[in-house]
Order: C-alpha cells, then structure tokens, then sequence
C-alpha cells in the first residue's frame, strides 16, 4: 500500500478591508460598525500581518478644521476598539484626511445640511481599515 505524501504548507499573500460608517457629526461607533470590526478581526487568525492602516474620513458638511478634528475622533474610536479585542496598538498605523477625500459627487449632493443631503453624503464618513499579510495555506 503506497503511503500518502503529508499535504505541503504553503504561505498566501491575504489583504483585509474593512470599511466603518458613522452618524453625522459623530464618532461613536454604531452597532454594525462593531459587527465590521469583529468580523475583521476574525478575519485575522494565523495572518502574520505586514502592516495595518485605519483612515478617518468625513463629509464636507461643517468646516474644514471640524471635519479634520472628526475624522481623527472617528480613527481613534475604531483604534481604540480593535485595542480593546487585542490588537496592539503599536501595529496599527493611523491617518485622518478631514473631508478631503470625499466620495459623494458634489453635484448628487449639493443641498444644504437637511437629511436628504446627510443620507446622500453617508458613505463619506467612514474609517477604511487595511491589512496585508501572509499565512500558511494547507
């Protein structure tokens, strides 16, 4: 009877994002924020991470120095949560780019602060969270 040969471990490039939305005008996460982040971390098992990035985001609604001050409010928020589940926070590199990379057309977007215009500039306020690493695949 030929012996099987035992599987060979290989190592796999894995790059994770997650994207976190927040209310307008604040930065406490919401419920499916912390659902994201969670699942993130799951994500994470046996990953020999390379580098880990988290940029906060906001709409332009409000001034440019609000904007700025909220999208930092928001990273550290998401910053503080991936601490408290056990990332350290020395591994977690961290940028807030206020409202100056927006994604919300200006034209789709153009109302003033009414909740048309704050549903319509939702997905601008947000924290991107990067991750690249390797694992051994079986």
């Amino acid at each position: 009877v030929p012996i099987a040969a035992a599987p060979v471990a290989m190592t796999e490039n894995v790059t994770f994002e997650a994207d976190v939305l927040f209310d307008s005008g604040k930065s406490e996460l919401r419920p499916l924020g912390r659902e994201k982040l969670d699942a993130f971390m799951g994500k994470l098992q046996g990953l020999e991470s390379q580098s880990i990035v988290a940029i906060g985001h906001a709409d332009r609604m409000g001034s440019d120095s609000s904007n700025q001050a909220l999208s930092e409010a928001r990273v550290n928020t998401v910053t503080s949560y991936l601490v408290s589940k056990g990332m350290s926070p020395e591994r977690i590199q961290t940028s807030a780019v206020g409202e100056t990379q927006t994604g919300a057309a200006t034209t789709d977007c153009n109302d003033a602060n009414n909740k048309t215009n704050v549903a319509c500039m939702q997905a601008d306020r947000h924290v991107v969270i990067e991750i690249s690493g390797s694992r051994t695949a079986q």
